[in-house]
């Protein structure tokens, strides 16, 4: 029992020893603990950063508390396992923790109630930690359910508001059904492979003499399914989305944490499992087009709606859409990425609603058809250009020049849209240029060290055959759709744009189809 401790598991289980003591202080109801709070989060922050430059100099850390015999029959280490990746998005819980908890201190000033929510806060990032660093899917799983039960009573800080209510009962039994999928999937892993360990996962994944054995008995694409639905049912992927925009009637700094970290965990399971699920084509294939309704749906909702925390939803919901379809590509750094820039983008933008709420307000002018045909023919470029870069050179140019075509389009929107652009063309022309070459530069840096750096934990491509050709054309023509949507809904004195934005703006009525059934 506790075999390998030293100082690097120390150092790598430290973050959870430190919020379990921040759990047990937020037991006493003394403001001066507040402080004694926000302490743990700046040292858990610096010992998840010393942990980073650790695992980067050692080739990560991975330690073994206890071996355990489940029924007699399944032999379990619980460890640790604080690889390149892992050790990556344990910085950033960190970090993004500190900061909502900081600004939760002064946003719940006087709450009677703000104790219960600094005890849910630290369980609920205890458990986004642990499901980081599990070195096995059993702990995973367990961190998975635990993640789930504590946004459950997150979302319910208010339980006296019906609508509080109501959001957390769907999101209670969308989970439960990804869970039940989730575990489905573990135990099929388990009968193919005959471990739950990752290192031992991985090391299959290796070799391909035992990976073909493993998974010419058929089984690996219901492994593979099973894990896509779980991955949907946790990021809010379509159609198991509703519930994540009606979620208004809890606190802001709930809201940021849930958009920021939480939700985040579906595409960690696809990037965390990606040695073994990129053999999963179908899988992947079915996870970049949902990924692609996902992403095109969350878009034309949001640009209808009128509250800032619905708006914001629907954001997130498409930005998770496209993180799935880079998953589903096998794109699997560009995802990562997207992660990190997504969830420090997400939790500035609930935590400073009213400086977006002056963002909305500004003057803006309809998309023009030269700006609709300029999107168009760079989301042209983004498919086309990364289908022969990727068939032809696996890695780092592939998923650069796709990069560049997604911030590209993003670009021509800003471009198209906005009435400042029409006063002063060359200045905000230079000013586009300089953050699409910017953002480039950083992808490009984080793409270069992590294809090296993460080569071990992460694959850099994906088998690329007829089924996942087919899901990057539909991908597209979902895209085009998109387009053509958006533009029909900037002219409401028609009725097809009326009704697509009254379609849009409802949420496609799924989220009344649903309270029929959860209220």
């Amino acid at each position: 029992m506790f075999e390998g401790i030293n100082w690097q598991a120390v150092l790598i289980a430290t973050p959870l020893f430190s919020l379990t003591l921040g759990w047990l202080i937020s037991l006493s109801r003394k403001d001066s603990n507040v402080k004694k709070l926000l302490a743990l989060r700046i040292f858990e922050f610096l010992v998840a950063l010393i942990a980073l430059v650790e695992t980067f100099y050692n080739r990560g850390i991975e330690v073994t508390f206890f071996k355990a015999t489940l029924f007699n029959l399944v032999n379990v280490d619980f460890g640790l396992r604080g690889d390149e990746l892992s050790s990556i998005v344990l910085a950033v819980i960190t970090l993004l923790s500190l900061c909502i908890f900081r600004y939760s201190i002064r946003y719940l000033d006087g709450d009677s109630k703000r104790f219960e929510f600094y005890r849910n806060f630290q369980m609920t990032v205890f458990f986004v930690v642990f499901l980081t660093l599990s070195n096995n899917l059993l702990m995973f799983f367990a961190a998975w359910l635990g993640t789930s039960y504590g946004l459950h009573q997150l979302l319910l800080y208010y339980k006296t508001r019906p609508q509080a209510v109501l959001a957390a009962r769907k999101k209670f039994w969308v989970s439960r059904f990804g869970d039940l999928c989730l575990l489905l999937g573990i135990v099929l892993t388990y009968v193919r492979f005959g471990t739950f360990n990752f290192g031992e996962l991985f090391e299959i994944a290796q070799n391909e003499q035992v990976l073909q054995s493993a998974t010419s008995h058929g089984g690996f694409f219901l492994i593979g399914l099973l894990f896509v639905i779980g991955a949907m049912t946790k990021s809010a992927q379509f159609p198991f989305h509703f519930w994540l925009p009606e979620t208004m009637e809890t606190p802001t700094p709930v809201s940021a944490l849930m958009h920021a970290g939480i939700i985040n965990a579906g595409g960690y399971l696809i990037i965390r499992l990606a040695p073994i699920l990129t053999h999963a084509t179908v899988a992947h294939a079915i996870l970049t087009v949902v990924g692609g309704v996902t992403a095109v749906f969350g878009a034309l909702a949001m640009m209808t709606q009128t509250d800032i925390k619905r708006n914001l939803a629907y954001s997130t919901i498409s930005q998770l859409g496209f993180m799935m379809i880079q998953c589903g590509l096998g794109l699997y750094t560009l995802a990562l990425f997207h992660i990190i820039a997504h969830g420090f983008y997400k939790a500035h933008a609930f935590l400073s609603t009213g400086t977006i709420l002056e963002e909305v307000k500004a003057p803006q002018r309809k998309l023009s058809n030269v700006g609709l045909a300029i999107s168009y023919a760079f989301a042209t470029l983004l498919v086309f250009t990364g289908l022969n870069v990727h068939s032809d050179s696996v890695g780092l140019s592939s998923t650069l020049w796709i990069y560049f075509g997604i911030l590209a389009l993003a670009i021509t929107q800003v471009i198209g849209s906005r009435t400042e652009f029409y006063s002063g063309i060359a200045k905000n022309f230079l000013g586009c240029s300089a953050y699409l070459l910017a953002g480039f530069g950083i992808y490009a840096a984080f793409e270069y060290f992590g294809v090296t750096s993460l080569s071990g934990v992460m694959p850099t491509r994906v088998d690329i055959d007829g089924v996942w050709i087919s899901s990057v054309v539909v991908v597209f023509s979902l895209f085009t759709l998109g387009i053509y949507f958006a533009k029909r809904m900037q002219n409401l004195s028609e009725p097809g744009g009326r009704r697509l934005w009254m379609f849009f703006w409802n949420g496609g009525y799924i989220p009344q189809i649903s309270t029929r059934y959860f209220n």
